[in-house]
């Protein structure tokens, strides 16, 4: 690959900063690495945006990876920014960033694409009326998960035993979104999470990783600490996690890379949990774990192929102000 000048973004909110600048830093040593030249661009500083516009149009920027997370990161708003100033970037467009910050959006559209999903129902803060929430969990059934519609990470999410707790579970919720999932919590025999690289009908999943946990939680954000492996389950549900992955990525219209998690109950039925279009990246990441299982990719190589992938994507060309084709 020749070199670029790329544009590394971070940008998160207070609980997710510091694992974002962590990320950030690995991504941009392996740039570095490549033989790119990086500039980072910190979207915590008002005049960021200006700086990257700056940058492209005066050919100090080829190209720009979005690594922030969070709202106001990952959440679709730099993109369009990025989108508004015509300059190239790699991962998925507004539009897909969008839809997959928001768990609602992203339910409705892969449920379309076949993709299966745990039973719930959507309360808003406008609407919410505690015994109306406590009747429709009722028929659900308890335990559930509360969790608010426009969350990252574990923010906003609780588990519920029972009716005493919906109503502090939705509080919590609601402080983090307008908008809160009520679901039926899932007895998990596994913690899968799949990784897809590309776009459209050339996308690719990569084998899935088992996220192994001493607690019995809902999502793997929960846990401080987790153990990745190759998944010990059946080889039917490799495949059908690859294949919801890739309908998830398609149905979202995710550009480049996206990550898609799922719990599987101890009668192997699976259920989609959410897709990331900002998959973390990290050296340690588990993305980086399933690149490494599935192709023997290090670190390098594995942001190597995402960029390539974006190149291609965007077929870019040797004009000024624009980056080279790998």
């Amino acid at each position: 690959m020749n070199s670029l000048k790329v544009g590394v973004i971070i940008g998160a909110a207070k609980a997710q900063r510091e694992v974002n600048m962590h990320h950030g830093r690995d991504l941009t040593d392996a740039l570095i690495h490549l033989g790119h030249t990086v500039r980072v661009y910190d979207f915590q500083d008002p005049d960021a945006a200006y700086n990257i516009q700056h940058d492209y149009q005066t050919g100090r920027l080829d190209l720009v990876f979005n690594n922030a997370a969070g709202k106001e990161g990952g959440d679709g708003s730099i993109e369009q920014i990025l989108e508004v100033f015509k300059v190239p970037f790699v991962g998925s467009g507004s539009f897909a960033t969008a839809s997959a910050f928001n768990k609602q959006i992203t339910k409705n559209l892969v449920a379309e694409a076949g993709v299966p999903l745990a039973p719930g129902f959507v309360v808003t803060k406008q609407a919410y009326s505690l015994e109306d929430v406590q009747k429709r969990a009722a028929i659900l059934g308890y335990p559930l998960v509360t969790k608010a519609v426009c969350g990252s990470d574990s923010i906003g999410v609780s588990l519920v035993d029972g009716p005493e707790g919906i109503g502090l579970a939705m509080e919590i919720a609601f402080q983090e979104d307008d908008s809160v999932i009520v679901e039926q919590f899932i007895r998990r025999s596994a913690d899968l999470t799949c990784f897809v690289l590309g776009t459209g009908a050339t996308a690719q999943a990569l084998l899935p990783a088992e996220s192994i946990f001493d607690a019995l939680i809902y999502t793997s954000d929960l846990a401080e600490e987790t153990i990745l492996r190759v998944p010990q389950v059946d080889p039917s549900i490799i495949k059908a996690i690859k294949r919801h992955s890739l309908q998830a990525h398609r149905a979202l219209k995710c550009s480049d890379y996206s990550r898609s998690d799922f719990l599987v109950d101890e009668g192997g039925s699976i259920f989609f949990l959410e897709l990331n279009a900002h998959a973390g990246l990290g050296r340690e990441s588990c993305t980086s774990f399933i690149a490494r299982q599935t192709y023997g990719w290090n670190y390098e190589r594995f942001i190597q192929e995402i960029i390539t992938r974006a190149l291609d994507r965007q077929a870019l060309t040797k004009a000024p102000g624009s980056p080279v084709k790998a």
